[in-house]
């Protein structure tokens, strides 16, 4: 039985999914569910961005725009009855996937829930896959949700 459960959140379809399951099974086991979301500036180095935009309020926006993210999925959770922690992280200059690596350690988490987009091809090579990144550098067990 999973004691806790992490759920790593985007804005995407798949992770709407993987939240609905994730409650589902927080639910059912009686578990404890963190919700976190990574806010990553993923375009060149910040510092060839400094000249172009203001990074410092792109970073204040993408924070504000993963904290809205946390908040509706709270909602989701405690209208099935789920009362789950959030976690806001930032991965700076580093990859999503070890930043949520780290927090699956530090939290202690049982099980990890993550949807993938299941993206092939040209669009892979383009996006990469956060899943299949973290399936390497993963402590503990992983539920896939797929789109």
């Amino acid at each position: 039985m999973y004691k806790r459960i992490l759920l790593p959140i985007d804005s995407s379809s798949t992770s709407a999914q993987a939240l609905a399951e994730s409650i589902k099974l927080a639910s059912e086991m009686k578990s404890k569910l963190r919700i976190v979301h990574v806010v990553k500036v993923g375009l060149p180095s910040e510092d060839d961005l400094e000249g172009i935009i203001d990074v410092g309020e792109l970073t204040k926006k993408l924070h504000h725009l993963g904290q809205t993210l946390l908040d509706k999925s709270v909602d989701m959770a405690r209208r099935a009855g789920v009362e789950p922690e959030t976690g806001l992280l930032d991965a700076k200059k580093n990859r999503v996937a070890a930043v949520l690596g780290e927090e699956a350690a530090r939290w202690q988490a049982d099980l990890v829930v993550m949807g993938t987009h299941g993206r092939v091809g040209f669009e892979y090579l383009l996006m990469g896959s956060v899943a299949e990144e973290f399936i390497r550098v993963a402590n503990a067990p992983i539920l896939i949700v797929r789109g």
